[in-house]
């Protein structure tokens, strides 16, 4: 089963992008075709902010507060985006490349032809968001909250979903085989259509109680949760 890749930023060549070393976004601005580098725009606020074209690379937006900030065909490479609070965030055709996203907020946000790659989002919140056929790889996504969000469609691909929250998202056609789970928190609604490896499918019938037995197994041996013999 493969799923479909995301569409990647339509960008110009690096080198014909104006470098910029600072990024001071201001309400109703718009940022195009711009290679932001190596700056901070720390704790700064704005709103409807529409960024297109760009890439911004090692830049420290930590605890930035936008709303309706808009991305379409942006990179962004080894950013810092810690604790920022996007409200109404659009993102189209975005990549996020070994950016740190502890504790961001993007609640109720859009993200469409979306991939995370070798982000630390520890504890970040994208409940109630629209990431259908988002792709996260090799993601550290410990006590992330998607609860809400649409995931449909959604790749999880060597992450780390240790305590992260599906409950009551729609998760028709995520893939999580490659992915940890532990004390994944999901109910079984959200079962419904999720992409599993057969052990995995133990596990979660495991969280509910399910006893995997073999018809012969002695059904007072294994313990709630466990699995029969193979013979």
């Amino acid at each position: 089963m493969k799923s479909r890749q995301p569409k990647a930023p339509s960008l110009v060549p690096i080198e014909e992008l104006a470098i910029s070393r600072a990024f001071k976004a201001y309400d109703e601005d718009l940022y195009t075709n711009a290679w932001v580098r190596e700056c901070s725009a720390s704790r700064k606020e704005a709103r409807h902010v529409v960024v297109e074209g760009s890439v911004f690379e090692l830049v420290d937006l930590t605890e930035t507060r936008y709303e309706k900030l808009d991305l379409s065909d942006v990179s962004l490479r080894k950013c810092d985006l810690a604790n920022v609070a996007w409200d109404e965030f659009e993102a189209r055709r975005v990549v996020f490349e070994g950016c740190r996203l502890l504790g961001a907020k993007f609640i109720e946000g859009v993200f469409k032809d979306v991939r995370f790659n070798d982000c630390h989002a520890q504890f970040a919140q994208m409940r109630y968001g629209t990431l259908a056929g988002a792709w996260f790889s090799a993601c550290d996504l410990r006590d992330a909250d998607f609860s809400g969000a649409d995931l449909t469609g959604a790749t999880f691909e060597e992450c780390n979903l240790t305590g992260a929250s599906f409950l009551n998202a729609k998760c028709g056609g995520v893939d999580i085989r490659s992915s940890s789970m532990e004390r994944l928190q999901i109910g079984p609604t959200e079962l419904r259509g999720l992409v599993v490896t057969p052990i995995q499918a133990i596990q979660l019938a495991a969280v509910f109680g399910l006893r995997v037995l073999n018809e012969f197994d002695d059904i007072d041996a294994a313990p709630i949760g466990g699995v029969g013999s193979e013979s």
